[in-house]
């Protein structure tokens, strides 16, 4: 399709747009499917054929791998196919873009967070972590960032910076935008419904529920922990103004 026709998600919030768009009817009436259905997605660096979910492994990022041997062309986890930041792989990009408008969702860094730390406390233990405390969610947001931080990319690219999503090579100031269109998840409601009429997709509707609960814990932050956040996340509160 055109691209005044064809809109595609790109997966930096969660699986619940993809699944918006599971059917073969949908596909022809997008153009294309959606996220984890996407049979459209390629990537530079496979991991291989065959493999559910098909991982890739994410392209180097000069915050993220300042570590790693300057040999290694990739992070040193994969992730899946459809979580791969654009930003840090063109092949994705391109692919991603093919024939259609991309969007974005982003969400409060925090809010982020949060929700990652109770669906990994969701049927499995977390250890020392596995309390609902204000030191509990700390210590996980702390051993997170870190690992992160130092290439060696946890829990499926959930914790990447969201830029990197946005920019090419994440940089909010000076890189290449790669997706048309930036919605918050806060906004989703009225945001959503606005875009798919404007590419004449009002039958696509979000359903309001909520796919991937976890186990809930609304734990205040610690002062530690908002200094983490806002730290290694400074890029998603300047370029997305949360």
């Amino acid at each position: 399709g055109s691209l005044d026709e064809d809109v595609h998600p790109v997966g930096s919030s969660g699986f619940g747009i993809s699944a918006l768009e599971p059917s073969a009817h949908r596909k022809s009436q997008l153009g294309r499917f959606w996220g984890a259905c996407d049979d459209l997605l390629q990537c530079s660096y496979p991991e291989g054929e065959g493999i559910e979910g098909y991982p890739c492994f994410p392209g180097r990022a000069s915050k993220l791998t300042e570590d790693l041997p300057s040999n290694l062309l990739h992070l040193k986890k994969s992730c899946s196919k459809w979580h791969v930041p654009p930003g840090l792989d063109p092949k994705m990009a391109k692919s991603l873009n093919q024939n259609c408008d991309s969007f974005v969702v982003v969400r409060d860094p925090m809010e982020r967070m949060r929700s990652e730390f109770n669906w990994l406390r969701k049927g499995r233990s977390l250890d020392s972590l596995d309390t609902c405390t204000s030191k509990g969610f700390e210590d996980f947001v702390r051993r997170n960032l870190q690992k992160t931080d130092e290439g060696l990319e946890v829990d499926d690219c959930h914790f990447l910076p969201q830029v990197y999503y946005v920019f090419e090579n994440g940089d909010h100031k000076n890189g290449k935008r790669l997706s048309r269109h930036v919605l918050k998840l806060q906004e989703l409601p009225s945001e959503f419904p606005a875009l798919m009429a404007r590419y004449g997709h009002e039958n696509v509707k979000l359903t309001g529920e909520q796919m991937h609960a976890g186990r809930p814990c609304n734990v205040t932050p610690t002062q530690a922990t908002v200094k983490l956040v806002r730290s290694f996340y400074k890029a998603d509160y300047e370029a997305f103004g949360f």
